[in-house]
């Protein structure tokens, strides 16, 4: 079983890869373009996207998997449409005023925030369908397509004036992706027999509370860069951060072939789970290696010297990938399992732990001091999980 699932975790990775590869490509000739100020705008804008988009997803996407795994109800999809859309008019009503009261977009962005925020909604919705269908492959395709759509828009972007290219390609692409990628037929059905009762959204809270902590711990940061330092410094930080993403697609793929497979009852052995944590943190070692190896030349000659501190940042981050690698498996089983609640306190605390050592941190040592709050999170991470994930196996409560 478990050479199968890594097999399946490979294939989807080496599409996540490809479509990956592509992002990494059209972000680095963005950035080269736009320079470090301008590109942090972006940075700034994608960071604010997928925030409120997690937050405001409220663990429905989880819900959905969870439910899908145990049972093949036919509203459910329906069911997951209208929570979803009915969150996303909120996010945006509480995006207008908090852009009223905080101004945290620069002036004329907004109005593509919000449709972006309406248009992400409807993404979620089709990736939480497609992996409870075993078909995760549609989502590594639908990276690749969406980033080739981005290459044709890079034509019009030349100099750093020409940003507001990039939001409206941004949008006109997500509308093309969800023409042909939506499941219009299957939500159709899925309405028709029957979306009468909707889920117990309150059923949902353990899921809301991972992802929102999930992605407040790993992008809150760039917003506390922006705040002490300036869009210049994030837009730094970003370039290297964007490589950390592309490295940590394997522990993605893993999650997304995981979290079905161990939220059938029975899930996984002790002895199964050592295996994966044994080869993705050696995979994390290689790939550190290779960033280390690599930094100069992904940042100062691909991205141009402007870029040359950011190499320090990708030096260092190599650290946050081994740590990543080494608890994706770990994650991926408490976050499948009955006792998903437990999980909540402890990575609340790591969550604050992380924002702490940012708000900290970053004043006197700047970038750097967030990349050393996230190594000390994740730290802190890896002994909250082979702690839970010990007890979990042997089937004590929390």
């Amino acid at each position: 079983m478990l050479r199968k699932l890594l097999q399946q975790s490979l294939i989807y990775f080496t599409t996540l890869v490809g479509g990956k590869l592509l992002s990494a490509v059209y972000f680095m000739i963005l950035a080269r373009v736009l320079l470090p100020d301008r590109f942090g705008e972006v940075m700034l804008f994608t960071t604010l996207v997928q925030l409120v988009t997690t937050i405001f997803d409220v663990g429905l996407k989880n819900w959905y998997l969870k439910q899908s795994a145990s049972s093949k109800q036919p509203a459910l999809l329906g069911q997951l449409l209208a929570w979803r859309l009915s969150l996303a008019v909120i996010s945006i009503l509480v995006m207008m005023v908090i852009q009223w009261w905080w101004s945290p977009l620069p002036a004329g962005v907004s109005s593509y925030f919000w449709v972006s925020l309406f248009f992400e909604s409807l993404i979620t919705v089709a990736d939480s369908y497609y992996l409870a269908c075993g078909q995760s492959l549609y989502l590594g395709y639908k990276l690749i397509v969406r980033n080739l759509l981005f290459f044709a828009s890079l034509w019009l972007i030349r100099t750093p004036a020409d940003i507001n290219y990039f939001y409206q390609s941004y949008l006109l692409t997500w509308t093309l992706i969800i023409i042909f990628y939506f499941p219009w037929r299957a939500v159709w059905t899925s309405w028709c027999r029957g979306c009468q009762h909707w889920p117990n959204i309150w059923s949902t809270w353990p899921y809301a509370a991972i992802d929102s902590l999930g992605v407040i711990y790993s992008r809150a940061d760039q917003l506390i860069i922006n705040s002490f330092l300036d869009t210049y410094a994030l837009g730094l930080y970003g370039a290297a951060y964007r490589y950390l993403d592309a490295f940590n697609l394997l522990p993605q793929a893993l999650f997304h072939n995981l979290f079905p497979l161990a939220a059938k009852k029975g899930g996984l052995s002790r002895r199964q789970i050592v295996k994966m944590v044994v080869v993705m943190t050696a995979a994390g070692l290689a790939v550190a290696v290779a960033m280390v190896t690599l930094s100069q030349f992904l940042t100062v000659t691909l991205l141009g010297a402007d870029y040359a501190p950011a190499a320090g940042i990708l030096r260092l981050l190599a650290v946050v990938v081994v740590l990543f690698f080494f608890n994706a498996p770990l994650n991926t089983v408490l976050q499948s399992g009955d006792r998903v609640a437990c999980y909540v306190p402890f990575l609340l605390g790591s969550t604050l732990a992380n924002l702490g050592l940012n708000w900290w941190l970053v004043p006197s040592l700047g970038m750097y001091g967030s990349v050393w709050a996230m190594i000390g999170g994740e730290c802190l991470l890896v002994i909250v999980n082979i702690y839970l994930v010990w007890r979990q196996t042997k089937h004590q409560r929390c």
